[in-house]
């Protein structure tokens, strides 16, 4: 089962996500119902890519049993539901508390995980838990990269300090960054560090048995 979850994660996370976010910023602005549609769609294969990935990532940590397993894809689900409504179906809802419900979902979802990892990599778990360090890094470097990309999105730079404003449609704004960072980010924890887990991991062993 685990390349059919992988698979999704890498379809949902470099091809439909990308493909969606194109679409959308490029026919948008055809018309008010096109507005609402694409960036919904545009949203909707972000959650996806998010919760794609990060089943991967839950499959991969806690391999060895199954009902972490279940209860992290169970929790990740209802935020993820709770996320949608928030932003696609609650109209009335106040944006703080419509992106307080994505964040959410998106540090739950990678998270849990990823703590979870750490705690077998660098803890008192078992040795045949421990996963290469490579794939640790990976994961750290998508993660900083998503961070990266969120802190030049919101600085608004390099537009912003470059005058007179013409001048930065010539060059990258903070936009075309994070995006291109976003991407990079996806590339990293998906090709890179499962490409590294896949080829390492053994059997699971259950130590007790």
């Amino acid at each position: 089962h685990d390349r059919y979850i992988v698979g999704a994660g890498l379809v949902c996370a470099n091809v439909l996500r990308p493909l969606c976010s194109g679409l959308a910023h490029l026919l948008h602005c055809t018309s008010a119902t096109g507005y609402i549609a694409w960036w919904s769609c545009d949203y909707i294969s972000i959650s996806l890519a998010i919760l794609t990935t990060a089943s991967v990532y839950g499959r991969f940590a806690f391999y060895c049993s199954t009902q972490l397993q279940v209860l992290f894809f169970a929790s990740t689900l209802g935020l993820l539901s709770t996320s949608l409504v928030a932003v696609l179906v609650s109209g009335d809802s106040s944006p703080v508390l419509r992106n307080m419900a994505f964040l959410l979902f998106c540090v739950f979802s990678n998270g849990v995980p990823f703590i979870y990892e750490l705690s077998l990599q660098y803890g008192h778990g078992p040795v045949h838990v421990a996963v290469p360090s490579p794939y640790i890094w990976y994961w750290s470097a998508s993660m900083g990269t998503f961070v990266l990309g969120l802190l030049v999105k919101g600085s608004g730079l390099p537009e912003r300090a470059l005058q007179p404003a013409p001048l930065a449609d010539l060059l990258f704004t903070s936009h075309q960054l994070w995006h291109c960072l976003v991407n990079l980010a996806f590339a990293l924890g998906t090709f890179r560090a499962w490409d590294v887990y896949l080829s390492w991991r053994p059997e699971c062993i259950d130590p007790d048995s």
